[in-house]
């Protein structure tokens, strides 16, 4: 609780007889609420922070009533309507008229709403005291401060330990956010996330402000609940040549086949997450491959003891998991390039999400960031920045330079370059192959972006 509330419930003592702590449960609930009615559709987190300034914002606007006798002012309003209605009313104080007590003492002196309303008439205005009282505290709310934390922390940006998050690295590294300190006033934070579903989610939730990459199959699941929430301002693209993903075979001494059928009934895995999975679903019924029932879903730190210990011997995985699967579980590839069954190439598989908030509010960081990517994006395309793109890989996934050396490039769009039809091909393949549940537009996810790229 803070000094200010302190002070004031010890100066005040009791309100109408309430208990102090009372007062403060109370007070503090109706702040609460107040808060989640103003910032429902923002998704704005109610923190502790926050707690302290909505109660001593509250405590002050009930002391402030307080002050001003509001009981003694509404039943003196009462007791003024009464008498117009019936001059000769007389309260409980019985024999002496209203009139008579004023000329003996001032309003100060005495308590209207005890000496002459009956006990209900008594309730009453004490009710509409308290319901006007509160009202008025949690107007008084939007008044005051209120930090979530979002104010003083850094932008968030999320991100999955995978190479194909190098966009944001380099940016990172090379000093694409340096300047958000001085122009903003908070700088820029990399967090990690074990999936693209927890990503959106911490978006959707104010916790982040920028998705390093959310992939396609989540976001339109998310876009057919509500196609006005997200803003893609560029695109990974897998082609020919550029892509991060293999299914392996793992085992002992076989023939490679890209059918799948030879390795029906040995243990199947792949990588962790809902659009793998969808993903490989969609290219097993494209061969005429039966989905085993069982299939063990592993993190990228995960895989390599797991294929050691003879776990999974079939792995569906990416990179760069599936290149060190390669280079130090001697893992040879069945089928690279798998998504090429699902769509045809190229395919713009995901992109970096601005969220609504930070473009509502602050359109001017949201700009920056969108050009701190894209920037990002061309340092990437740099033959002589690539040294420096494979060390910004290694410091945020773990990987040792003889994997990363091997890797496939990676390819972007821009917000000035995606191939919205392209796009929406993709996402209706998707459909058609059940990677998504119904058909969805992907018009809306660009509006933003299409703005972005002209200035």
């Amino acid at each position: 609780m803070s000094i200010m509330s302190a002070l004031l419930l010890r100066f005040f003592g009791d309100i109408d007889g309430t208990p102090r702590g009372l007062i403060v449960i109370f007070t503090f609930l109706v702040a609460f609420a107040s808060d989640l009615v103003y910032d429902w559709y923002d998704g704005a987190m109610f923190s502790l922070e926050g707690g302290r300034i909505l109660l001593s914002a509250v405590l002050v606007g009930l002391a402030a009533l307080k002050l001003i006798h509001l009981d003694s002012f509404l039943s003196k309003l009462f007791l003024a309507w009464k008498e117009t209605q019936s001059p000769s009313y007389v309260g409980p104080g019985a024999g002496q008229h209203l009139d008579a007590d004023k000329q003996a003492a001032s309003s100060s002196e005495i308590d209207y709403r005890t000496s002459y309303l009956v006990p209900n008439e008594a309730k009453i205005t004490k009710l509409v005291s308290w319901a006007i009282a509160l009202v008025v505290a949690a107007l008084l709310v939007r008044l005051v401060p209120m930090p979530d934390g979002s104010s003083t922390r850094p932008y968030r940006i999320g991100y999955q330990k995978t190479s194909l998050y190098q966009h944001l690295f380099a940016a990172a590294e090379q000093g694409a956010f340096d300047a958000f300190p001085t122009r903003f006033g908070r700088g820029v934070e990399l967090v990690s996330f074990t999936s693209a579903n927890n990503m959106l989610t911490a978006l959707m939730a104010g916790e982040i402000e920028v998705t390093g990459l959310t992939n396609l199959e989540v976001l339109l699941k998310a876009n057919l609940a509500d196609s006005t929430r997200f803003n893609l301002v560029n695109a990974l693209v897998w082609t020919q040549d550029a892509y991060p993903d293999y299914i392996l075979w793992c085992g002992t001494d076989q023939a490679r086949d890209s059918t799948l059928a030879a390795y029906i009934g040995t243990p199947w895995g792949r990588h962790r997450g809902s659009a793998v999975g969808a993903f490989f679903s969609a290219v097993l019924d494209s061969l005429g491959v039966t989905e085993p029932a069982s299939i063990e879903q592993l993190s990228p730190a995960q895989m390599l003891a797991a294929v050691r210990s003879n776990r999974v011997e079939l792995l569906y995985a990416m990179d760069p998991a599936a290149t060190e699967l390669m280079v130090h579980a001697g893992c040879e590839p069945v089928i690279e390039n798998p998504i090429r069954f699902v769509t045809d190439l190229p395919v713009p598989i995901s992109g970096s999400l601005i969220s609504d908030k930070l473009i509502r509010e602050e359109p001017e960081v949201a700009l920056a960031m969108e050009k701190a990517l894209s920037r990002g994006i061309a340092i990437t395309r740099d033959p002589q920045m690539r040294s420096g793109v494979r060390a910004a890989i290694q410091k945020y996934t773990g990987a040792d330079s003889t994997v990363v050396s091997l890797l496939n490039p990676s390819e972007y769009w821009t917000s000035a370059e995606i191939g919205w039809g392209q796009l929406q091909k993709v996402a209706d393949d998707f459909w058609r192959k059940g990677v998504i549940p119904s058909r969805t537009s992907v018009e809306s996810l660009g509006a933003w972006a299409r703005l972005a790229a002209a200035r």
